[in-house]
């Protein structure tokens, strides 16, 4: 199209060839007294300019173009859903998208070929919410990784170097689950385009923050779920992510409102923005979280880059984390857009139906084809682990699409020495993919504390080490107390974990269990003198497990040990006196069915556990009769016996805020 103005004796010749593929323009300024040297005659002169000017009209018409801004705004940026909606309803095209954060993550779905609705519906789905809280869904956790449950209540995970700033917490919640969904819906969309994002439904960019070097980092090409992923890394709350060896944070650190990238890449000529950093409420002095945030979100110019430039502001009071309220911005977004449609209609002369709309996408989304990887790339480990890693997600399979990825993705996920991953998919020569895996071990060496304290005489604290490596096998060792009057106890064990074609761990065990009944903790009640009972139970004894379901596994384990009783049968005795002894010695063979999909350790709310166990048990009982119990005889006696056992527990919601 063509664009002109006039100032005083100088005219401006804007011309450009635009498209959804390629853009072309160049700028000639020339001076009334030089165009009347060039075309000397009048007539031909006038027809010039008049030929100028109806072209400036039919472009305007007919080819003007519209850039639609997103700022950055956390749960509040779904209010740009809202937008996108009523734009669409009203027939307003939209030529090009920039975005930051959350804007960047909604203009990316759009961009992608995604219409509002679907947008929308994503968003009400109980997955975003769990992505946006951090968790992972149900049928993707796997009981067989977890360790035995213990009485931890606090982990600290420890540098082996022992420097403490590496064992601090970088985000707020697991972005796993929204990284492996990003990659499946952006995965086909990056290729279709051959990693172009002028070739995307609609031409788009994205800005995350270099906070090493102080400056924006633009995205106009590459793996699109990255580029979002890069743009919407909030400190604290979500992991960076590196792109280039640049680690990488939320764009609105330093452009929260990209106008200027939108006026520097595409130069529309109507630019419609959506400003939401403004909702941001006044720092809080007793609230860090909004502390951080007014530090980290940036206040940029939210004026237009343009005179006739449109800017929506929502005023939703969605806050910055509530994405549970993502159906209330999206609302505000509308009736935002609603309000200020004559304004738009009135700029903005083009028109595109919902049958055009749907036809264009649905000639873009023909483009898209199945997602296959055939091979793994994996970065940040060694040898060794990348082995271990590979072995875990590709065993038995040379080719997997999403669903049979997902699986073996968030298997290896589960395992307890890897503490993040993030995914791409690239397309090769052959139509099939890699899988791009960026892995990040986790600390060594956990320290474990917590225990149980209460008015009775079982209060009883805790405290455990481990160490954990991760090779071509995944190898656990550790130990752990349990210190009180009436219970104390030490236990070691090794675990290792072969990542075959049908996984399975092995792990040794040692424990030494005491149980004093005689002592009593009377820091608040005063108790009554027991019977005097000591109990005092050794064993050693060999684990093997392999998962059943991703919730469910099946254990076998043998034990031997000793079980040793010292006892009074009369409360009136002496410290002089010695006690009866019963001693057993055994061998026990054991196999246990265990389902467990509970959302806590403790005090869970949601899910259930199923535990279904047989023993057997053979050894031998020897009685050694003390001084006041002259009347006994010594017993030696062989025993064997089995037993059964069940144990279930489910968790029913009838209510939004009560369970049972």
């Amino acid at each position: 199209m063509i664009n002109r103005k006039k100032s005083e004796d100088i005219l401006y010749f804007s011309i450009y060839f635009s498209s959804s593929e390629t853009r072309f323009s160049f700028l000639d300024l020339l001076s009334i007294e030089t165009l009347t040297k060039i075309i000397p005659n009048p007539a031909i002169f006038k027809l010039v300019v008049a030929v100028v000017l109806f072209a400036s009209t039919v472009g305007i018409a007919h080819s003007q173009k519209v850039g639609l801004v997103l700022s950055g705004g956390g749960a509040a940026g779904m209010s740009h859903i809202g937008i996108l909606k009523a734009l669409e309803e009203n027939n307003i095209p939209i030529d090009y998208i920039t975005g930051t954060s959350s804007g960047a993550l909604v203009g990316a779905f759009y961009a992608a070929g995604y219409s509002p609705k679907e947008i929308e519906a994503m968003v009400a789905s109980d997955k975003f919410l769990r992505m946006a809280k951090g968790e992972i869904e149900e049928e993707n956790q796997y009981f067989f990784k977890k360790p035995a449950p213990s009485g931890s209540w606090l982990s600290i995970k420890i540098d082996k170097n022992f420097k403490w700033s590496n064992t601090l917490p970088t985000n707020l919640i697991n972005p796993q689950l929204l990284d492996f969904e990003m990659l499946t819906k952006f995965t086909s969309v990056s290729s279709s385009a051959n990693y172009n994002f002028d070739s995307l439904f609609v031409p788009f960019r994205c800005v995350a923050s270099d906070i090493e070097n102080k400056e924006v980092v633009l995205f106009k090409d590459g793996h699109l779920n990255q580029a979002v992923r890069a743009s919407m890394s909030f400190p604290f709350y979500l992991k960076p992510i590196s792109v280039d060896g640049k680690l990488l944070f939320d764009g609105g650190l330093y452009n929260n409102f990209p106008t200027d990238v939108m006026y520097d890449e595409f130069f529309p000529d109507i630019i419609i923005g959506c400003n939401l950093s403004d909702t941001m409420a006044p720092p809080d002095g007793n609230n860090l979280l909004s502390q951080l945030k007014t530090m980290v979100v940036s206040r940029d110019d939210y004026s237009i880059i343009c005179e006739n430039g449109i800017l929506i502001d929502p005023k939703t009071k969605v806050r910055t984390f509530g994405f549970e309220m993502a159906s209330e911005a999206i609302e505000d977004g509308y009736n935002a857009t609603i309000a200020q449609m004559d304004l738009i209609k009135e700029r903005i002369s083009r028109r595109t139906s919902a049958s055009e709309m749907d036809s264009l996408r649905a000639n873009y989304r023909s483009r898209m084809k199945p997602v296959i990887f055939d091979s793994i790339s994996i970065d940040g480990i060694s040898s060794k682990q990348k082995s271990y890693v590979s072995k875990n997600i590709f065993r038995n399979r040379k080719e997997m699409d999403f669903v049979q990825l997902k699986k073996r993705y968030f298997n290896v996920l589960s395992d307890d020495k890897i503490d993040f991953i993030y995914p791409i998919g690239e397309i090769q020569n052959d139509g099939k993919y890699t899988l791009k895996l960026d892995v990040q071990k986790d600390n060594e060496i956990i320290a474990n504390f917590g225990g149980n304290f209460s008015s009775k005489n079982v209060n009883i604290g805790h405290i455990g080490l481990e160490y954990k490596h991760l090779g071509s096998k995944s190898i656990t060792l550790g130990a752990n107390s349990y210190f009180g009057k009436f219970y104390g106890s030490v236990n070691t064990h090794l675990r290792v974990d072969f990542p075959l074609g049908y996984p399975f761990y092995i792990e040794l065990e040692g424990m030494l269990n005491r149980w004093d009944y005689f002592r009593n903790f009377a820091t608040f009640f005063e108790l009554s003198r027991p019977s005097y009972i000591v109990q005092n139970e050794n064993f050693v004894g060999i684990n093997i497990a392999s998962p059943v379901s991703n919730s469910g596994k099946i254990l076998l384990n043998y034990r031997y040990g000793m079980k040793t009783n010292r006892y009074h049968q009369t409360e009136d005795f002496a410290p002089t006196d010695t006690a009866d002894i019963t001693e057993f010695e055994f061998h026990t063979i054991g196999i246990r069915y265990e389902i467990d999909n509970l959302n806590r350790k403790f005090w869970p709310s949601e899910g259930s556990r199923l535990s279904i166990s047989g023993r057997y048990i053979d050894g031998w009982e020897e009685l050694i009769p003390g001084n006041l119990n002259l009347s006994a005889l010594a017993l030696e006696k062989d025993h064997f016996w089995f037993q059964l056992g069940l144990e279930f527990q489910n968790y029913f919601k009838i209510a939004p805020a009560f369970k049972i």
